[in-house]
Order: C-alpha cells, then structure tokens, then sequence
C-alpha cells in the first residue's frame, strides 16, 4: 500500500463542508471569519486546513447555530483555543514602554485606529456583498425546488414521499440562510458602532488640541 503523505490529510473547504451537511458557501465564510483559529497552510485557491482544524471547524459550527453572533463565537473560540499563534487569553505578557518621545500621539493612534477601521470595513462589506449573492443563488435555488414542489403536488400525488424530501431540504435551506444573514447583518453592525466611536473619540481629542 503507497505511504499517506501530509497533503493527503489537509482538508478543503469543500470536505469541512461535506462533513458538517452544509453549504460550500457558508463554509467559506466560516473559514475566511474564523481563519486566525483555523490551522492552516497555503493562502488563496491553494489554501489547505490542517486535520486539528476539524475539532476547531465542528466548535465554530456549534456555536454559530447556538448564539448566531460572530463575536460572540470569536470571545468562545479565545476562551477555548486562544489565539493562532497559541497565546493563552490574558495571559500576553506586558511588553516594557518605550520611551515617551517613541510614543505616538492620541491624534495619531486615533487616525490609525480610523484608518484601519475603515480598511476592516470595506473588506467586510465586499465579503458581505460576496455572500450576498451567494445567497441570491441559493434562494434562486430554492424557488425552483419549491416550483417543482408545486409541479410535483398538481401532477405526481403518488410522489408524496419525494415531495416530503424536497420540502424538508428548502427548510433546512431557509434555516442556514437566515443564519447566515444575521451574522453577517450582526458583523455589520458591529464595525459601524466601532467605527462611530473611534470617530467620535478622534473629533474629541482634536477639539482639545486646538
């Protein structure tokens, strides 16, 4: 018998998803949302997830369908996993400050803070655009397997069994999209009121200054 090698333990986005019985799409999202938590190797098209990332993959599935939040599944994924590079939550040594004339302004960490905000921002709301659409598909998807429940009901009574089927898959269906829309809706909203508040505490501290 020919030796496994370690490529043939990595595991796609598609086999996490076929071990889970959930979409491929709303697989990418969990891994691009909770990539930091996820053992992985390679970047883009060729990235691959690494066999510890499974037990990590069926936690973020767990608590997505129990509390619906990203950042609620983020504060869990911390308190049980840490963080990628295995730092233990609150557990971060305090590094040593640098000399005050090293320190930059509160203006300056401010605009930094508002810039990176707003870069989080336009990246969250292309993956929301991305997922979106890929939403658009599913529910194209899930008229046309409703009209054939309809086509089925007038012409095939004898069927009943397959209708039952295809009735029980678009109401597994509409159960994921709507989680699926609450998470993304909830990430949304998140960054707007974060970004609000950086603003917010930048327009303060630039009145002082003057």
């Amino acid at each position: 018998m020919p030796h496994r090698t370690a490529a043939d333990t990595l595991l796609t986005i598609a086999e996490l998803a076929a071990r889970h019985d959930l979409p491929e799409s709303t697989a990418r999202y969990y891994c691009k949302r909770f990539l930091p938590f996820l053992p992985h190797t390679g970047e883009g098209k060729r990235r691959r997830y690494l066999p510890e990332a499974l037990e990590i993959f069926s936690f973020i599935v767990a608590e997505i369908r129990t509390h619906k939040n990203a950042m609620t599944v983020e504060h869990a994924l911390r308190r049980h996993y840490g963080s990628a590079l295995g730092a233990a939550p609150d557990c971060t040594p305090q590094a040593e400050l640098p000399p005050a004339a090293a320190v930059p302004s509160a203006v300056q960490l401010s605009a930094e803070y508002v810039h990176q905000g707003q870069a989080a921002l336009f990246a969250l709301l292309e993956q929301q655009t991305k997922a979106m659409e890929s939403i658009a598909e599913s529910l194209a998807v899930m008229n046309r397997k409703e009209e054939g429940i309809a086509a089925l009901e007038q012409t095939l009574g004898a069927r009943e069994s397959e209708i039952a089927e295809l009735r029980k898959e678009v109401v597994q269906l509409k159960s994921l999209l709507s989680t699926a829309e609450q998470v993304h809706q909830q990430d949304l909203d998140q960054m707007r009121k974060w970004l609000s508040k950086i603003a917010g505490e930048r327009s303060g501290m630039r009145g002082q200054d003057m």
